[in-house]
């Protein structure tokens, strides 16, 4: 695992493209690479983003074909936030599609899905996987929460 030993990885594009300090006018040199820390903050980070994101189509649109970059995101949530079972079950499954389409560092994509008390329109989203990277593979666990309506 690359956790105990140390190894660095060349950081993705949008990583790179990163500001991390916008007010700051002389940037030092561009990270280039992360540490383990730094790659579970950004896979986090992009599973925020990207089930926060409602995709235009309608999830019944997005079964049988390949997701292409206009459906990034998920489905407006609306009417799948019933505890019913198969409403449970369409919308988990168009959460693993979207996590398998646009986050590739993971594999093995589970997810549960849990109401939250405090927000009647909003899920706590538990996604259980394997972050890999070349030949390294290692379980991780990412806790979302996903509004009924956002949008960037």
């Amino acid at each position: 695992m690359w956790k105990e030993n140390k190894i660095v990885i060349r950081a993705p594009l949008f990583d790179r493209l990163t500001d991390l300090n916008p007010e700051t006018r002389d940037e030092g040199r561009p990270r280039s690479t992360l540490t383990h820390e730094q790659l579970t903050r950004s896979v986090a980070q992009e599973l925020e983003l990207l089930l926060n994101t409602r995709s235009p189509l309608p999830l019944a649109d997005l079964t049988g074909r390949e997701p292409s970059v206009i459906d990034y995101g998920v489905p407006d949530l609306g009417g799948y936030l019933s505890t019913e079972d198969e409403n449970q079950v369409q919308l988990r499954g168009a959460f693993v599609r979207a996590i398998q389409a646009y986050e590739p560092r993971l594999s093995r994509v589970k997810v549960e899905l849990e109401p939250r008390a405090d927000r009647p329109r909003a899920l706590r989203v538990k996604i259980n996987a394997h972050l890999t990277l070349a030949r390294v593979s290692e379980p991780v666990s990412f806790i979302v929460n996903v509004e009924q309506s956002c949008s960037p």
